[in-house]
């Protein structure tokens, strides 16, 4: 039976608290680890399938970075859409365009996941 967003939110709390992994934690299906280790393959398929409008940076359009990572993105049609990875991801994009700084951030979200979707058909928002 699939964890309701409530048991899992739960679970997290509790792996916080007790200074756990919280990468661990499961929807019964997948770990938080796992999603995001699928995540870094699948963006990067995206991005090596569309060279022209990806990049990738150590950097910031303003020169910083979290600590350990780097973002990965394209320019879509619609607008930007980027993720940020740990640099142990780095060798999934080889081929992808690095540039010294990222563009600047149009302040796209979580919900606009369809963006990429523009790289391949009209898209209405």
């Amino acid at each position: 039976m699939t964890k309701t967003i409530e048991h899992i939110n739960d679970a997290i709390a509790k792996a916080k608290a007790n200074g756990e992994n919280t990468k661990l934690v499961s929807d019964t299906n997948h770990s938080f680890a796992e999603l995001y280790e699928q995540r870094a393959y699948l963006f990067a398929t995206l991005l090596r399938s569309y060279p022209d409008v990806a990049f990738k940076s150590l950097k910031h359009d303003d020169g910083t970075m979290f600590n350990g990572d780097f973002i990965a993105g394209l320019k879509t049609p619609m607008g930007q859409y980027t993720f940020h990875f740990k640099l142990n991801y780095w060798p999934l994009f080889r081929g992808v365009k690095e540039v010294e700084f990222a563009p600047k951030y149009d302040g796209h979200t979580p919900a606009d996941i369809g963006r990429v979707l523009s790289l391949i058909e009209e898209v209405s928002r």
